[in-house]
């Protein structure tokens, strides 16, 4: 059975995804050989060009796209329709190389996939929407590509259409002005790989920017940028503003690892006020030029279970009148000249900070630990890992809005949380019984799309456990059939007197 489409729920700050499945419908080819007069059902009937694919194929249809150079940048012409996508697929992976997408326009580009392609630039593309994907339409997966030396960003949500429900996973963004623009409402970000952004003369060189309501980052990693390269170009691994009337509300940022920037994050909300509910957990921020996390008149952020580790100038900082209600839990602050502050008006508490090389904060918390080493694993090869005798062990807040680390270890190991990104397991724990992998790891799942229920194979009769993604229990039930009564979507399960857990995905 093949997934066809993937839609959300919605919770304050959270996004999960979920698939429904739908019978495929046609398949169709392109190739550098093809005829735009022949069928297009086979590979030796296969069209010339993907924007020949994009006026004749409806909801439901692929198009596979094989190997060759397609000098086109293609336009959505038809949209899909819920549980039936359109998808556009490189075949093999990324062997198919374009100059770039553009989902047109809402009732034009809806409902559509795009993956595993090579997408790069070309001397010749000069329009304004000329961005390695641009998405101006809603419901839209962007999936495996590979974008490089891009004069612009890499991937763009359309500023001015505010695109919803968009999931962008697994691809990598090489050598461009910029990595990923968030805009629009119900994003979900995981598990893409930005390195070495370039100044091509088109403005700051970020990593991503965001701009709406509802968005998740999750797994990301962002690395290799150098000051050779960008110039005087600004870098953030994480950046919002308000200049033109936006704002970011309800956004997650979780267990991404971001190296080699001048802000971790670089929020202002200096005009409008209207940016606010932003949680930083289980990330890394390391090797920055300026500062980790720089937080101006923006509201209610929360700082949980982060590392921040070589950053010149600052940890995590807070300024304006309007950045009230700041929280600083679970953190190392290491070789970061401050650890954490607010100032101009501003307001924020802290407690459980591991503090090393860096400055007290504003008012430290009782159970602050100053100037004591977290004995990372290999901090000079940035491997922020505990060894077994670190203070940061067992010396953290209990906190059941972080219920796993940066690499899926449930939290706690011990008797508390730990402080950092990572959680320490003994090493007498097998790695199977430590690691997570998404969305289902040692137990395999079979999936019964028409009673929406689970099967763990090669577990019988156990007693299961399920819990949601802040950590509540849900029920607990038999190992034969979990999903029963669930809605789709990501869940916690742990087998009882197992000692670990594993997540699943309901579809």
């Amino acid at each position: 059975m093949m997934f066809k489409n993937r839609s959300f729920l919605i919770f304050p700050g959270l996004m999960i995804a979920f698939s429904i499945s739908t019978p495929q419908a046609t398949t169709y080819y392109v190739s550098v050989n093809g005829n735009d007069n022949w069928p297009g059902t086979s590979p030796d009937s296969a069209w010339r060009h993907i924007n020949h694919a994009c006026s004749l194929v409806t909801a439901g249809d692929t198009v596979l796209v094989l190997e060759g150079m397609y000098e086109e940048r293609v336009v959505l012409q038809n949209s899909g329709t819920p549980g039936n996508m359109i998808v556009f697929k490189s075949e093999p992976r990324r062997t198919a190389t374009t100059w770039g997408f553009d989902t047109n326009s809402p009732d034009k580009g809806s409902y559509v996939r795009i993956e595993g392609f090579n997408i790069a630039w070309d001397t010749t593309l000069t329009g304004w929407r000329d961005f390695g994907i641009f998405i101006n339409s809603n419901n839209v997966e962007i999936v495996d590509n590979y974008i490089s030396y891009w004069r612009k960003t890499g991937i763009v949500g359309y500023w001015g259409g505010e695109p919803r429900n968009i999931y962008i996973a697994d691809n990598k963004i090489f050598h461009s002005q910029s990595g990923i623009w968030v805009n629009g409402k119900n994003w979900l970000i995981e598990n893409n790989e930005i390195e070495r952004l370039y100044d091509y003369g088109n403005g700051d060189c970020d990593y991503t920017r965001f701009f709406g309501d509802s968005i998740t980052f999750y797994g990301n990693y962002f690395h290799g940028t150098d000051p050779d390269s960008i110039g005087s170009a600004h870098v953030d691994c994480f950046q919002t503003f308000d200049n033109n009337g936006e704002h970011a509300a309800y956004v997650v940022i979780e267990a991404n690892r971001g190296f080699d920037f001048h802000q971790g994050f670089m929020g202002e909300a200096h005009y409008y006020h209207n940016s606010h509910d932003i949680v930083f957990k289980n990330n890394i921020f390391a090797r920055g030029w300026s500062w980790g996390l720089c937080v101006q008149d923006i509201s209610d952020v929360r700082v949980l279970n982060n590392t921040f580790a070589d950053i010149q100038w600052h940890g995590v900082g807070f300024q304006g009148q309007y950045a009230q209600g700041g929280v600083v839990i679970n953190n190392i602050f290491y070789n970061t000249n401050t650890s954490y502050w607010w100032s101009d008006s501003a307001q924020a508490t802290g407690d459980y900070n591991l503090i090393f090389g860096a400055s007290p904060p504003t008012q430290t918390g009782p159970h602050d630990i100053l100037n004591q080493d977290p004995q990372f694993v290999d901090p000079g090869n940035y491997d922020y890992r505990l060894q077994p005798a670190s203070p940061a062990i067992d010396s953290g807040d209990s906190l059941l809005e972080v219920p796993y680390d940066i690499v899926g270890i449930p939290r706690p190991q011990g008797m508390r949380w730990d402080i950092g990104a990572y959680e320490y397991v003994s090493p007498g724990i097998k790695e199977s019984h430590k690691k997570v992998v998404k969305p289902s790891g040692k137990f395999k799942l079979g999936i019964n799309p028409f009673i929406n229920s689970a099967r763990i194979k090669g577990i019988k009769n156990k007693k299961i456990i399920i819990y949601d993604l802040s950590g509540r229990k849900i029920k607990t039930c038999k190992s034969n059939f979990i999903g029963k009564g669930l809605k789709s979507g990501i869940y916690f399960i742990k087998v009882e007197n197992a000692g670990f857990f594993e997540i699943i995905k309901i579809e």
